[in-house]
């Protein structure tokens, strides 16, 4: 068994997260990895518990997602009634403006993409507004709202009994999530449950505080990926935290799979990484790998190298033994004059030695169906 243990500063709760095994097809279902069991609400029980679903290899559709409570209720937006899943923009916007920043969202279309954190509450308008600060700048997360009302709560905190979370999430996945409820485990304000990606419980938390509660168990702030020049720059930021597992960075096609490095997040939270690929179309992932093998997808950016709508060369300036990075649509023509206006290249490639060209200034020119685009290099010694 693996454990990725992340602690934001001043936060009150812990939870563990699991993942899938490197070695073999990486894990596609989603699945619930908390809850919060006693909420901080104090007498809107029913409203205010909420839990989070990771996806992973698939996105989740709310219009397919059903949810049974341990009470038995069922929440869907097929088949249930009253009981739908539903948008409450007036609380994610005070969810944002407790946080200080623009955390939360509505998913785009009802369709939380794979690789994120969906946060679901039980109630259609929660009484108590949690404190997210601590995980800002970060973003999105994405939340939905259960269409219920009743104040009683839908866990119950110390029953002494087992109670079970039963969630659809679509695409032939399912999963229950069992606890047991007693006044030692779940029985004191803020107190919650995590479980790992087969619904195996991990732990229970008995903070009995609010005051900066995130239920949440990703710290991950930001994740991007840009041009630099001729090379790609990958950054990532994680909130403060401890951990026990290493991050890895990962550059994907449908060819190959290469690691672009092993990070300790204990090294954070700020991370720069500077890749060379070839044109072409990539993915770039971000993951928590644990001691035993298994990962946990954070993040996945599409990055296509090479194929702009715009026409570029670099470096540029170029020294006339570098290589010349053509950026310009697949299939177009690039040629390459001199100052006197002679041709002295045509070519398709999009990487072009240039030892052939003397010191001085050219002109480039770019077609492809029916565009032409021009810009200028400078070749030195």
């Amino acid at each position: 068994m693996c454990n990725f243990i992340l602690m934001l500063n001043k936060v009150l709760f812990l939870l563990l997260i699991f993942g899938c095994n490197i070695q073999s097809a990486f894990a596609q279902c989603s699945f619930v990895n908390s809850i919060l069991v006693n909420t901080c609400g104090f007498t809107t029980e029913g409203t205010d518990e909420c839990f989070t679903i990771q996806t992973n290899g698939y996105s989740v559709d709310l219009s397919t997602l059903n949810i049974t409570l341990p009470n038995n209720n069922v929440y869907c937006n097929s088949g249930c009634g009253t009981n739908t899943i539903q948008d409450n923009a007036t609380y994610i916007s005070a969810l944002n403006t407790q946080a200080g920043c623009t955390l939360f969202e509505y998913p785009p279309s009802g369709v939380v993409p794979a690789g994120e954190q969906l946060l679901i509450f039980t109630g259609n308008t929660p009484s108590f507004t949690y404190d997210f600060s601590p995980l800002c700048p970060g973003g999105p997360i994405y939340v939905a709202f259960l269409n219920n009302f009743s104040a009683f709560g839908n866990f119950t905190n110390s029953s002494n009994a087992n109670r079970t979370l039963t969630v659809d999430f679509g695409n032939g996945c399912s999963d229950t999530y069992t606890y047991y409820s007693s006044s030692s485990n779940t029985g004191s304000d803020g107190d919650g449950v995590s479980f790992d990606t087969l619904g195996n419980l991990v732990s229970y938390v008995n903070d009995g505080g609010c005051a900066l509660y995130s239920v949440l168990p990703i710290g991950l702030i930001s994740f991007s990926v840009q041009p630099d020049q001729d090379k790609v720059l990958i950054h990532f930021e994680f909130a403060d935290l401890t951990c026990i597992a290493d991050l890895w960075l990962y550059r994907t096609n449908p060819s190959e799979e290469v690691v672009l490095g092993k990070f300790s997040c204990l090294d954070g939270p700020n991370f720069y990484v500077t890749d060379n690929p070839a044109p072409g179309n990539y993915f770039y992932e971000l993951r928590a790998v644990f001691p035993d093998g298994s990962s946990e997808l954070f993040r996945k950016i599409e990055y296509k190298k090479g194929f702009t709508d715009e026409f570029k060369v670099w470096p540029n300036p170029i020294v006339a033994d570098q290589l010349l990075n053509i950026g310009s649509k697949p299939g177009s023509i690039t040629r390459v004059y001199n100052s006197l206006g002679k041709l002295v290249l045509e070519t398709s490639e999009t990487i072009i030695p240039t030892q052939t060209l003397e010191t001085g200034i050219y002109f480039l020119t770019n077609a492809n169906s029916g565009e032409f685009k021009t810009c200028s290099l400078q070749v030195i010694k």
